[in-house]
């Protein structure tokens, strides 16, 4: 696979996005003190079948927040979740597809860090919100 666009790689992958701003309570509390703060959520521990968390403990892993927010009201009402069967796909793009992977990210946070710009935000981005990637 080879990035173009952001438009043509979420019609490759069926993926609306890879990662988002304002994509939990917590980020959304960060714009009222002057921050637009970009999440990526991969698919913890050993989830995927690729292990982005080589150092979770049991502790680490009951406690994750793969499964709250939506993402638990799904589980509990369905016995499924989409969310976190995207961030199981995700997860795997990015070991598989590194490099479309790592230009789709890039455009992502260019697109985010001038929309904060124009918004007059500072800018971050929180990459391992349920990984922990070096």
């Amino acid at each position: 696979m080879e990035f173009t666009t952001i438009k043509e790689a979420k019609q490759l992958t069926g993926f609306s996005y890879l990662g988002a701003v304002n994509s939990s309570a917590k980020m959304v509390k960060n714009v009222k003190v002057g921050q637009l703060t970009y999440g990526l959520y991969l698919a913890p521990a050993m989830t995927s079948g690729y292990n982005v968390c080589p150092n979770a403990t049991i502790e680490c892993k009951a406690g994750c927040l793969n499964t709250s927010g939506r993402a638990k009201i799904e589980l509990y009402t369905n016995n499924s979740s989409r969310i976190i069967d995207t961030r199981i796909k995700k997860t795997k793009l990015f070991f598989e597809e590194h490099k479309f992977f790592m230009d789709w990210l890039i455009a992502e946070l260019k697109f985010y860090q001038a929309k904060a710009n124009k918004m007059g935000l500072k800018f971050s981005a929180r990459l391992n919100a349920t990984s922990d990637i070096d």
